[in-house]
C-alpha cells in the first residue's frame, strides 16, 4: 500500500544538511515516516483479516434526537436488521434498544479481499427526560431504521420557566 505522506521521506527534505551535522531532529521525518507506514499497514491488514473477526462484536447504532413542542422522537440506523431483531424498552427514563444482527451465511471458505460488514449485537440506551410519557410511546421500523416516538406528558411545557440574570 502506498503511503499517502509519503512526501515526508528524508530524500524530499527541501533543505541540505551535510552528514555531520548535530540537528537532533533529523531523523525525525523517517522516523515519522516509518510510523505512518506502520499505521497503514496494520490498517489495511485489519480490514483485510479474516472473517471471524468481524462476527459477535457489540455494535452502537447511530442515533438522532429530535424534540419538538408535543414528542420527542428517535431515529435509530439499523441497516440488516427488521422488526422482528429489534427489542425496546423503557425503564428508569432510560429507552433501551436492543438487537442482533447475524449474518445469514458463514461461508468460511471465501476469501475476502475486504470486509466491513459487522455482525453481532446491536445495544444503545437513551436518557429521557422526566417530561415523556413512557405509557404512549410508539415505534415503527422501515428501510434499517427505527422510529421510536416519546409524547409528553400534559403540563410538561407549563412546567419550564427562562430565568433572568441578574447583572451586579
Amino acid at each position: 500500500m502506498k503511503n499517502p505522506l509519503s512526501y515526508w521521506r528524508k530524500s524530499s527534505l527541501p533543505i541540505a544538511v551535510s552528514p555531520r551535522s548535530s540537528a537532533p531532529f533529523l531523523p525525525m521525518p523517517a522516523a515519522f515516516d516509518e510510523l505512518i507506514e506502520d499505521f497503514y499497514q496494520e490498517a489495511f491488514n485489519l480490514a483485510t483479516s479474516s472473517f471471524g473477526n468481524w462476527e459477535g462484536l457489540m455494535i452502537s447504532p447511530a442515533v438522532d434526537v429530535l424534540e419538538d413542542t408535543k414528542e420527542f422522537k428517535i431515529e435509530v440506523e439499523m441497516p440488516g436488521m427488521g422488526p422482528d431483531d429489534v427489542k425496546l424498552s423503557i425503564e428508569d427514563h432510560k429507552l433501551t434498544i436492543k438487537g442482533e444482527k447475524t449474518s445469514a451465511k458463514v461461508d468460511k471458505s471465501q476469501n475476502y479481499v475486504k470486509r466491513e460488514i459487522a455482525y453481532g449485537t446491536y445495544q444503545r440506551t437513551v436518557m429521557l427526560p422526566n417530561s415523556v410519557d413512557p405509557s404512549r410511546a410508539k415505534a415503527s421500523f422501515r428501510k434499517g431504521v427505527l422510529w421510536v416516538t416519546l409524547p409528553k406528558r400534559p403540563g410538561a411545557l407549563d412546567q419550564s420557566k427562562e430565568i433572568e440574570i441578574e447583572q451586579r
